[in-house]
Order: C-alpha cells, then structure tokens, then sequence
C-alpha cells in the first residue's frame, strides 16, 4: 500500500535510481532528504527488496524508517535492497525473476552490486541492516557480497519486538538480520537497536550467518 511521505521530508528532493522493463521495474536506491536534520550523516538502510515507493509515493516500511530516521537526526535516508526488482510480496519476486529475460536480471543484479559497492564505501554514513531471511539463488548471493563488503565496518540492526519466541533475538532462525514487517513501532528504537561487525567467516554451507561479534 502506498502512502503520502510526511512533512518532514523534503519531497522536492527525493531521488530514485530506477530502471523499467514495461512492466517489470527495477529500484537501485532510493535517497530521502529530511528537513531538519542534526547531522551531516546519512543512513543506508538495506532491506530484501524494493516494494512500491518512489520519488512520488512512499509505503508503510519506508514511513517507518523516515521517521526513524528524523528523530534519529539524520540528512537523509539511502535506501538500497538485496534485490532490486519491485515486488510488494516478496514470497513472490523469486518466481517473478524466473520470469524476466535471465540477460536483464543479470544486468540488473550487477547494477545492484555497483551501487550497493559506492554507497557502502562513504565514510559518512551509519548503516542498518534489516534483510530478512535471504531469498534463494539472487538474494543470498547479494547478501554474502554484502557481508563481504562490510567485513570489520561497524553496522547496526535491531532486535525483533513481537510478542512470539523471536522476542528479544538478534536475528532469526536463520541468521539474519529482521526486516521491519510484521514488527511493532517499537522494533526502530535508539532502544531497541544493537551494534555489530561482521567477522570474516560468515556463512557455513548452508549459506546462513554464523554470528555476529558484538561490539
């Protein structure tokens, strides 16, 4: 579902990184400038993959962040995805990859990695990571490249806020990061939010994150 961006966001400003393929669209990053911001500092925000919101519209995990983000004090928030294909079910964008022209998703994959490698290099950035479980074949291939970029760099995520046996973990069963659907309004908190770095072995066979070393 999307939705309006608040008043706090300067909307004249909003840049997208974007491709389209008639009806298969592509979404690199998205840049969302805030208005009275207490830092020169930008979030890079790295979720599964891209829903519905653009430089026109935005959705309900992007308000979230946003707002986070504001009351954080930040410039402004970088958007970037394991994935870059627009999907707002994301139990579907696997089958919808198979579907594309494998030369286009690969372009796209690569174009991702471009820009995943340039934000993931500015020094004056906090990242999160809130990915989800990897999706099989594209998103875990993404998310090892990730990891790798981000070997000794300081990074944060947040702890799951539900009210089942995920309450109070790091991550999930699995291994990674949570992604902010299907959490409260308290799961993007300074509260609820936990530094980490990412050691250097950290996938096993099954291509799940062993650990994260606490800072």
């Amino acid at each position: 579902m999307t939705i309006a961006y608040r008043e706090f966001v300067d909307k004249k400003h909003i840049g997208i990184d974007l491709q389209n393929y008639g009806e298969v669209v592509f979404r690199r990053k998205l840049v969302i400038p805030l208005k009275t911001y207490k830092t020169n500092k930008s979030l890079i925000f790295i979720m599964m993959n891209p829903s519905k919101a653009d430089n026109k519209k935005s959705d309900t995990t992007i308000d979230k962040i946003s707002k986070y983000a504001n009351s954080v004090g930040y410039k402004e928030v970088i958007i970037l995805n394991t994935i870059s294909l627009c999907n707002s079910k994301s139990t579907k964008v696997i089958s919808a990859l198979a579907q594309i022209d494998p030369e286009i998703v690969q372009k796209e994959d690569e174009r991702n990695q471009q820009t995943l490698t340039r934000e993931l290099l500015n020094p004056n950035t906090d990242i999160c990571l809130a990915t989800g479980n990897a999706l099989a074949k594209h998103g875990i291939k993404s998310i090892k490249f990730i990891y790798n970029k981000l070997q000794g760099k300081k990074v944060y995520a947040f702890k799951s806020v539900r009210n089942d046996s995920t309450k109070g973990r790091k991550s999930t069963v699995k291994g990674f990061t949570f992604h902010p659907s299907r959490q409260n309004d308290n799961f993007l908190t300074i509260e609820n939010r936990f530094c980490f770095t990412i050691a250097h072995n950290i996938c096993n066979k099954k291509n799940r994150i062993l650990d994260i070393e606490k800072e």
